[in-house]
């Protein structure tokens, strides 16, 4: 009789499932402390353990990447209990591809958003650890046929799969960072610190270094703008107040010189017709190249007729130009580090004063108004017999827009609220007052500010129907040089304001007292009228 020798039962594959599901756990926490992605917005970083607190949210945004994770440790439970997670382990294999597709971050319940900056290394050990899950499950599904001696089974494919998604995911990764690194000038790099690499291509050009810098530049840069420099995305150099804080002493654009003067105690920004040659012209030009825009700056020194930089920078996608910059920057951001290198200059111009920016209302000179008394209509009419009519006003048709914003004014004084050839309202500066060609404008841009002439100076004022009664802001200026002499805010606490005056209310005339002032208002389109006084403090700068 012969015997045959013992079955030999094969081996569970190594690691076991057990082993490989606390792997992918492991990962799965290990990616809760690292940056997960970064947001063009501030580049801000997301943490894995903020996306996991905050990503339930994320269908809002069209994304289902986030639901891997509660799929993803019920895997976990089962197989850690020896029971086969096939089902769940796809299912959340298969969200987390959803990852690739996030691009946009919501910001706000307005539906505001920001563009993916990068992914970090959080991001890809979270995609490793589902491929481990993948290989756990798989293992399972082979463990589980050879303890039941069955021939075949489902799943068992996932095990070579999540091996091989693991290792592309950390070789994709790798690769990656390190291209981006090499390829990313300075800016970028500083960026992709503690990112594993960027969702988009990197810029490579560094910023721009000037060779042959002018030297203490002191006189008019002329700035040439695109048509439509408003709508072209010109900014900051569209912006005659940006480049004088840079340091430029008079700014050139649209045929007028703004610089700031001295007015008494302050500055004042204010404009003239050009009349001397520029000593240096910067041409800036707006272009759309393949869908994207760029932005082009070329500065020429007038004198020596050589180009001093011809720079560039093209729009990427996020919204980011390739070299940097900024609309707004300061002093170590372009284009203003260039401009300033090539001009030889930084901050205010030596001697000037940078412009005083004051509070909106002159709040520190507060005083309450009392009504006395109506306007002597006989008194009102030789007034205005013997003051000129106001010349400007605001813009024209549609008429209901048609508002007197000058009263008493001789021609070519006051507001000129619709920005005539000789005087342009620009973005940055708001309507200009007018004396003569010389447009003065205010630190606050109010251009809901109206105007009270009187001699050689002029009353501005802009009132309003509060709760508390009609608070008046006034201010007293000089027509030479837009200079205050004084300003106020007047709250006329009366009864009869509050129930029954809805209009605005205009200065009819301002006298001034040792006490403080007395003044006759009038109700826009009615006749109704006041005269009130207040004991504003008459001494804030000089007469």
């Amino acid at each position: 009789m012969q015997f045959s020798p013992p079955r030999a039962w094969p081996r569970p594959p190594a690691p076991s499932a057990r082993v490989l599901a606390f792997g992918a756990l492991a990962l799965w926490a290990m990616s809760l402390a690292l940056i997960g992605f970064v947001l063009y917005a501030e580049q801000e970083q997301l943490r894995g353990i903020e996306i996991l607190a905050t990503g339930w949210l994320s269908p809002l945004a069209g994304n289902f990447a986030w639901y891997a994770n509660p799929l993803f440790l019920w895997s976990i439970y089962c197989l850690l209990r020896g029971r086969p997670a096939l089902g769940p382990t796809v299912l959340a294999v298969l969200l987390s591809l959803d990852t690739l597709r996030f691009s946009r971050y919501p910001l706000d319940e307005g539906g505001g958003a920001t563009l993916v900056y990068g992914y970090g290394w959080g991001a890809v050990l979270w995609l490793a650890a589902l491929g481990v899950l993948a290989s756990a499950t798989g293992t399972r599904q082979i463990e589980t046929r050879l303890a039941a001696g069955s021939a075949k089974g489902s799943g068992e494919w996932l095990r070579p799969t999540g091996f091989g998604w693991c290792l592309l995911v950390l070789v994709a990764a790798a690769y990656l960072a390190a291209h981006d690194r090499r390829h990313a000038n300075t800016a970028e790099l500083e960026r992709l610190s503690g990112l594993a690499f960027k969702r988009y291509p990197v810029c490579g050009v560094e910023d721009p270094v000037v060779a042959q810098p002018l030297v203490n530049f002191a006189g008019t840069l002329e700035v040439t703008l695109p048509e439509a420099s408003r709508l072209s995305g010109a900014s900051p150099f569209d912006r005659p107040t940006a480049l004088l804080a840079w340091g430029v002493p008079v700014v050139r654009v649209a045929g007028r010189d703004y610089s700031y003067a001295s007015a008494g105690t302050s500055t004042v920004l204010t404009s003239v017709p050009a009349s001397s040659p520029p000593a240096a012209t910067l041409a800036v030009t707006v272009s759309d190249i393949g869908g994207s825009s760029k932005i082009g700056a070329t500065l020429i020194d007038e004198s020596a007729k050589r180009t001093v930089f011809d720079q560039g920078w093209q729009m990427m996608i996020g919204g980011r130009y390739c070299p940097d910059y900024s609309t707004y920057p300061d002093e170590n951001q372009q284009p203003r580090k260039l401009l300033a290198a090539a001009l030889g200059v930084q901050g205010p111009p030596p001697g000037s004063a940078a412009p005083i920016v004051r509070q909106r209302y002159p709040t520190d000179n507060t005083v309450t108004g009392v009504m006395v008394g109506r306007i002597d209509p006989i008194k009102s009419a030789e007034r205005r017999d013997s003051q000129p009519a106001h010349s400007l006003v605001s813009p024209s048709p549609p008429e209901n827009l048609l508002r007197p914003w000058n009263r008493n004014c001789p021609a070519a004084v006051g507001w000129d609220a619709a920005g005539s050839v000789a005087s342009p309202v620009r973005p940055d500066t708001g309507a200009p007052f007018m004396v003569g060609e010389r447009a003065f404008y205010h630190p606050q841009r109010r251009n809901d500010y109206y105007a009270l002439c009187a001699g050689e100076h002029a009353y501005l004022y802009s009132g309003s129907h509060r709760e508390r009664g009609y608070e008046l802001a006034i201010e007293k200026r000089r027509l030479s040089d837009f200079g205050v002499a004084w300003s106020g805010y007047v709250v006329i606490n009366d009864q009869e304001l509050r129930s029954k005056r809805q209009g605005r209310l205009d200065l009819e005339y301002v006298e001034e007292g040792t006490d403080g002032v007395a003044m006759g208002l009038i109700e826009q389109g009615t006749d109704w009228s006041a005269v009130v006084k207040a004991p504003l403090q008459l001494t804030l700068g000089p007469r």
